[in-house]
């Protein structure tokens, strides 16, 4: 709604100007309080602030919520996706978002922060899903927590060992996959000693292949 609304805002700046009417519609009370608006310059811009945070949201909701696509091998990615951006922004000077972001980290983290409290299966779906596989997974790991959580985790749920290893960075990307990516290009794989380990090591499917079927392929 605040997107279609951004779309309108030289015409509602116009309505002001042109016609008395619209302004003073605000300044009549209702109930014996103040109406709201006329939208100021200052609320055109927190709205496109808002547009812009909550847009990965509406996308990821999107994904979650199809019908006619297989939608968990995508979840746990979409989660990290979601936890990068609550991560990034979480740093920024911006009081407006900060406060909405330390909210929405908080309920974040009463239902995913612990792995211990995650079902498998999200990772399961994520490593058969042959543009991301296993190394997506550790590399998603190992940038919201510690090496030794990690370790930890993957010796506890039986995740195979891999010799290829990835840097988590410092600074959050805009998106976790390019970031990823670029690594990736860089890695070598051992040679693979059982159909499992081949699966794995193979090259992955391009992740930004359009239309891509997960089902159709295996």
């Amino acid at each position: 709604m605040l997107e279609v609304a951004l779309k309108c805002q030289k015409a509602f700046e116009r309505y002001e100007e042109e016609d008395c009417k619209y302004s003073q519609y605000f300044l009549d009370e209702k109930g014996g309080k103040k109406k709201f608006g006329p939208p100021t310059k200052n609320d055109w811009a927190n709205a496109s602030r808002f547009v812009d945070f909550l847009r990965s949201f509406y996308q990821a909701t999107l994904k979650f919520s199809a019908t006619k696509t297989v939608t968990s091998n995508c979840f746990y990615l979409e989660l990290c996706e979601i936890l990068n951006l609550l991560k990034k922004l979480a740093i920024t000077n911006d009081s407006l978002l900060l406060d909405m972001v330390s909210k929405m980290k908080k309920f974040f983290d009463k239902y995913w922060g612990n792995l211990d409290n995650t079902n498998l299966l999200l990772y399961v779906d994520a490593v058969l899903d042959p543009r991301y596989k296993l190394g997506y997974i550790k590399y998603c790991l190992s940038c919201f927590y510690d090496a030794s959580t990690v370790t930890t985790f993957i010796l506890k749920t039986c995740i195979p060992q891999s010799s290829t290893s990835f840097t988590p960075s410092n600074t959050f990307q805009n998106s976790l996959l390019s970031e990823f990516m670029r690594q990736k290009e860089q890695s070598t794989f051992d040679e693979s000693l059982n159909e499992i380990d081949r699966y794995l090591a193979d090259e992955s499917v391009n992740p930004l292949t359009p239309s891509f079927d997960t089902l159709f392929w295996w």
